[in-house]
């Protein structure tokens, strides 16, 4: 579980699953906006909120992940 906002890493990851690619993120805050209990936005790319992964609603989660212009959320 990701708990430290400053993480300066290209690639933030929730229990090896829920990947976030910060490089690839174009700030449209899309993410932020449908599921703000999981995304959030930080200097212009998409966060990881501290969040039990156990909590995430899949039918949510799967919106975001399709509807990502850049393709910068997914499941691995």
């Amino acid at each position: 579980m990701l708990v430290n906002e400053d993480i300066s890493v290209e690639k933030e990851t929730l229990n090896d699953t829920l990947v976030v690619d910060k490089k690839a993120c174009m700030d449209c805050s899309f993410c932020s906006k449908t599921y703000p209990s999981l995304f959030d936005m930080y200097e212009g790319k998409v966060k990881l909120k501290n969040m039990n992964f156990e909590n995430v609603e899949k039918i949510k989660l799967q919106i975001v992940i399709d509807k990502c212009p850049s393709q910068a959320i997914s499941v691995e």
